[in-house]
Parts: structure tokens; C-alpha cells; sequence
């Protein structure tokens, strides 16, 4: 069976999977003061951390 340069027949291609996960956490949860942070000279962003992953995947063999 003939397929474009590079890509490999359909019976002999990989199996893979991706993945994002995100997800929100308040600052409050990890009792940070904004007081001190404030004054310590860091800037504050927010009041949530917005964190994501992203995951890929591929069974070899």
C-alpha cells in the first residue's frame, strides 16, 4: 500500500493520546498574606494561580 513520503501506512501507525488539564487554586488556600507581599515589593497578580498541563503520549513498538 503506497501513503505519502513520511507518514506511515495505516496498519503501522502509532497509537498516541494528549491531555490538558488546567485548573484554578486560590492564593487564600496557601495563606499568603497580601500585606506582606505588598510590602516586600513583589507584585501580586491575583487572588487565583492558573495552572495547565499538557500531556502527549505515543505507545511505541
Amino acid at each position: 500500500m503506497a501513503c505519502a513520503p513520511g507518514r506511515r501506512p495505516p496498519h503501522r501507525r502509532r497509537r498516541s493520546a494528549a491531555f490538558r488539564v488546567t485548573v484554578e487554586l486560590p492564593r487564600e488556600d496557601f495563606a499568603m498574606n497580601y500585606v506582606q507581599v505588598v510590602q516586600s515589593g513583589m507584585a501580586a497578580i491575583g487572588t487565583t494561580l492558573r495552572v495547565g498541563i499538557d500531556l502527549q503520549a505515543r505507545i511505541s513498538g
